[in-house]
């Protein structure tokens, strides 16, 4: 497998070794470590990393937030960010240029692994994402070939915007004949007075390159219409503009049919009504998230897993201890208190993570809420761990609660791993970051269902037209 480049901005030179340490263990090239955002650039332009891990203060003219923006825009190469002052003002202005991901100093190497993970994963989703609006690109080009190929009027002016030439597809489209129309202004026979002085500027220009321009018209019998114009300056032998030759297409239909699909996009953009039925399976490739759960289970030391709002399982359960998965979820009513759990940790909060212990005896679990439009419709969720304070006793009274074997309960109650709460929290701040992207992938992914949907009517009726 290609090892990740990484290109590693950091103007603390200890931080740097320990960051290229870490990420030569993880498995990854480092392209290059440098300590400004000038000497990033450069370094991206030569070495065209993969990642960058940028630290969010750096030295020179550009902080880090600055360089990420500049790498964006001219780059599109993913960046993670570095730094142990994450107060909420500099997170705002972070968010601007959509990073991949946060790591806080000291780095630890776990975190490090899932943040990678993740804004990889990330990345490659973003780059399907870019494919499916090259399609759309495509589809565009597709309609505009159907418009060139029909019957458009070819007309031609002077330079006192007279008509000098029409065409039959002219008298079809504006409905004079050639005989009504050779020998008449323009101005006073198609264009309608709010769109003369655009037209003007068509007409008067000295240069002898083509343009294309769009403006409304009027017909014979008082219509008004939408045309397309395609302009070339006619030049005599000397280069002296001596009038305007112009093609022209009557795109009123067409421009109905944007404007309704523009109306549809606008509505995808308000809140989703209540009648909606839109389910988390209808929005994601579950293989791919059940990976990615996978991942983030094992390079955390949790286990996870996404359910409903109401806590019914989505996905897998990955890295479910014994005692949750194999024991309490066998019994009735410890199942039906796991289900009260999924469904309380992960309830909509939008300042972070929930954290609690759990209805079913009193493990360590955390979850965020997965979104679309401001609409809650899967909660991801972790945990099945304790602190030291734990002891067994008290899971054994909740064996005989839930007339579940004591001894087998106290047994597995001793394999479930042993994590501070501080490391619980950071790697639940992790997942509160993550649960927000793919809640923004959420979004983006029913706007571009539907509006591939809605370009694909707008084809039909346009091709319907045209025939």
């Amino acid at each position: 497998m290609e090892k990740t480049k990484i290109l590693i901005v950091e103007d603390e030179a200890i931080i740097a070794m320990e960051l290229e340490s870490q990420l030569q263990s993880l498995g990854h090239q480092v392209a290059s470590v440098v300590d400004t955002g000038k000497d990033a650039i450069q370094k991206i332009e030569l070495d065209r990393p993969d990642l960058i891990i940028m630290d969010i203060r750096i030295k020179g003219e550009m902080n880090g937030i600055e360089t990420a923006e500049i790498v964006k825009n001219r780059f599109g190469i993913p960046v993670i960010f570095s730094t142990a002052y994450l107060d909420e003002k500099r997170i705002e202005r972070a968010k601007i240029t959509m990073p991949f991901g946060y790591v806080l100093k000291p780095i630890q190497e776990r975190d490090l692994k899932v943040t990678i993970e993740m804004a990889i994963y990330i990345a490659e989703v973003d780059k399907k994402r870019q494919q499916v609006e090259n399609a759309l690109i495509k589809s565009e080009f597709k309609l505009a070939a159907h418009i060139k190929n029909t019957p458009m009027g070819v007309i031609e002016f002077d330079n006192e915007f007279k008509i000098i030439s029409w065409n039959p597809s002219a008298e079809k489209i504006f409905g004079y004949s050639a005989e009504e129309a050779i020998g008449e202004n323009t101005f006073d026979l198609i264009v309608p007075d709010y769109e003369h002085d655009k037209v003007k500027k068509v007409h008067q220009q000295e240069n002898p390159i083509a343009s294309e321009n769009i403006n409304d018209n009027k017909t014979k019998d008082g219509r008004f219409i939408t045309c397309k114009w395609f302009n070339t300056p006619m030049m005599d032998i000397n280069g002296k503009n001596v009038g305007l030759s112009a093609v022209c297409q009557d795109i009123t239909e067409e421009k109905k049919v944007e404007q309704a699909s523009q109306k549809k996009l606008i509505s995808l953009t308000q809140p989703l009504g209540k009648t909606q039925n839109i389910h988390f399976e209808d929005l994601f490739n579950l293989n791919d998230i059940q990976k990615l759960q996978d991942q983030f289970a094992k390079a955390t030391g949790v286990a996870s897993i996404i359910t409903q709002t109401n806590g019914e399982p989505i996905t897998k359960p990955s890295n479910f201890c014994r005692l949750c998965n194999d024991i309490i979820r066998k019994t009735e009513k410890g199942n039906l208190n796991c289900y009260k759990s999924d469904a309380t940790f992960g309830r909509y909060n939008p300042q972070g993570p929930t954290i609690q212990k759990c209805l079913s005896g009193g493990l360590c679990d955390a979850g965020a809420a997965i979104t679309v439009d401001g609409r809650h419709i899967a909660n991801w969720l972790i945990g099945q761990v304790r602190d030291e304070s734990q002891n067994s006793d008290q899971i054994t009274n909740y064996a005989r609660e839930i007339g579940a074997d004591e001894k087998q309960v106290a047994t597995a109650f001793n394999e479930v791993p042993v994590m501070s709460f501080q490391q619980f929290e950071s790697i639940s701040a992790m997942l509160f970051t993550l649960a927000n992207q793919l809640s923004t992938m959420a979004y983006q992914n029913m706007l571009q269902a539907r509006y591939i949907d809605e370009q694909k009517k707008a084809e039909l009726t346009k091709e319907n037209y045209i025939k």
